[in-house]
């Protein structure tokens, strides 16, 4: 079985898709994670079986990024906190985890729940969050 290795990729944030810029010198880490939640359906004296359902359908980007407390020289961090301080507070996110033509680019927008300024002493600044993306969920294109 072959194993891949990330490399590169390019990830692009911004308030919508129209206006994203690329990040990815700033961006270490990019995953798409999918989680459905279950509902337990109690035993009736029908059934006395206890059963899992599906139940709700959630998508988010976990994001890994360093920040330079210059906003000017931190493309990411400003587009976050931009975001987060905006009334819906959205910011659109996509990540062509792979180079090339052909690959896949998964793209959405998320609600920026928090983001951090500053650090410990003597240390990269650097933050990870994860955050939920919105109602219209994750849009799969192939990079040409």
């Amino acid at each position: 079985m072959a194993t891949t290795t990330q490399l590169e990729g390019t990830i692009m944030l911004g308030p919508d898709s129209g206006s994203a810029v690329d990040v990815s010198a700033e961006v270490f880490s990019l995953k798409l994670i999918e989680e459905r939640s279950t509902n337990t359906r109690r035993p009736t004296f029908a059934n006395a079986n206890e059963s899992e359902r599906a139940g709700a359908y959630k998508a988010m980007f976990e994001i890994e990024f360093e920040e330079d407390l210059d906003l000017a020289a931190s493309a990411a961090h400003k587009l976050v906190r931009d975001a987060l301080r905006s009334d819906d507070a959205k910011l659109y996110v996509s990540g062509q985890l792979q180079p090339g033509a052909g690959q896949t680019i998964y793209a959405g927008t998320v609600v920026v729940s928090s983001v951090s300024t500053g650090g410990e002493v003597g240390s990269e600044l650097e933050q990870s969050h994860t955050w939920t993306v919105d109602e219209n969920g994750i849009t799969e294109t192939t990079s040409v």
